[in-house]
């Protein structure tokens, strides 16, 4: 939800809350970040990013959590994201990042030893 509201619609971002939204963008964790670089496969977000505004505003998303985004996962989707060359409404159709959209997210295991 935060990113449809972030990403505003083809007249743009209501000048009132764009602080709010970029204070909040400010404070996202790693995971967070990872989850954000993937909102373009949600279909409400995608379709918003036909228009020149919310484009812009992808644009920002992603100098926001370049920086925060530190799973090896996230770093590989990053780049081809970034270096796209089409609308960002078109990424989930390039094969290779609907591919490492569906890469499964690394995970840390944690291991409990068993008490005798």
């Amino acid at each position: 939800m935060q990113q449809t509201l972030f990403l505003g619609n083809e007249y743009g971002v209501s000048w009132a809350a764009e602080t709010s939204y970029d204070k909040l963008h400010d404070k996202l964790t790693s995971s967070q970040a990872g989850r954000a670089l993937r909102s373009f496969t949600e279909p409400v977000i995608s379709a918003k990013l036909w228009a020149t505004k919310p484009q812009a505003r992808w644009d920002m998303l992603l100098d926001t959590i370049e920086p925060k985004l530190t799973a090896r996962s996230d770093r590989e989707l990053f780049e081809p994201v970034r270096a796209f060359t089409g609308t960002p409404d078109k990424l989930p159709s390039d094969s290779k990042i609907a591919r490492l959209t569906e890469a499964p997210r690394a995970r840390r295991v944690v291991r409990r030893t068993k008490k005798n």
